[in-house]
């Protein structure tokens, strides 16, 4: 649920209206944007020269979620139309031509999916699975993974958490790089359950369509009653430059 939580917090700017209707067993959602915004339409092939921009009307992001919990499970169906949050890359050109950089052009999508997860005993199950129109062929993608967890892991007070998911995304090459078109991920987190609230999360990515690998490490510790540290660290291997780019 990128697109929601981004809209329901601050990272578009400012606080943005939000309802939201208790029903029996869960809850329903209403997220409106910041305002109007305009959709930049790119032409088929850029010049040299620059590029000519066509808008259109202004428009407001806004997005919808059902959230309903039955017993063990919850699912949380939901629609999003706006702005994209994932950038497309488009060259600027000097007088002579040569490609001097390279400015993100977010395009208007539409997006509905779901996610859901299932608890059972030390086990977590969950899934995600979403279908965007907007850039280039619309496609799904979706992830399915699980959680174990392990109490007073070690020896101490912390829970240990073993995660494997498989990822999968069918975009075009019009659309963003995925980080993955066909993944498995493996990883580990860590809650100290400590005054400081430390925890870690690491893991890695294997791409079995192009044999790729992504790590992603995460450390998370609050310092003090208003200050918190948070690092993280991404490594790439065997990753194939992207021919748009």
């Amino acid at each position: 649920l990128t697109y929601l939580g981004a809209m329901a917090g601050r990272n578009l700017g400012d606080a943005t209206p939000r309802v939201v209707i208790d029903i029996g067993g869960g809850s329903t959602e209403l997220v409106v944007g910041d305002g109007p915004r305009v959709a930049v339409r790119l032409p088929e092939n850029l010049p040299q020269g620059g590029y000519t921009v066509t808008y259109k009307k202004p428009f407001a992001d806004w997005a919808a979620r059902l959230s309903v919990s039955r017993g063990r499970l919850d699912i949380h169906p939901y629609y999003f139309r706006g702005l994209s949050r994932e950038p497309e890359f488009v060259p600027a050109f000097d007088a002579q031509g040569v490609p001097v950089a390279l400015h993100p052009v977010y395009r208007r999508i539409g997006q509905f999916g779901a996610d859901a997860q299932y608890a059972a005993g030390a086990w977590l199950w969950k899934g995600e699975l979403l279908h965007r129109t907007g850039q280039g062929p619309a496609f799904w993608a979706g992830m399915f993974g699980t959680e174990y967890s392990i109490g007073r892991a070690f020896g101490g007070v912390g829970d240990l958490g073993l995660l494997a998911e498989y990822l999968f995304d069918r975009r075009s090459n019009e659309a963003p790089p995925a980080l993955a078109k066909r993944g498995i991920y493996v990883g580990l987190r860590y809650a100290a359950n400590d005054n400081a609230s430390s925890e870690f999360k690491g893991g890695v990515i294997y791409d079995h369509a192009s044999g790729a690998r992504i790590y992603k490490i995460e450390f998370n510790r609050r310092i003090g009653e208003q200050w918190s540290l948070h690092t993280e660290y991404y490594g790439f291997q065997k990753v194939i430059v992207v021919p748009r780019i």
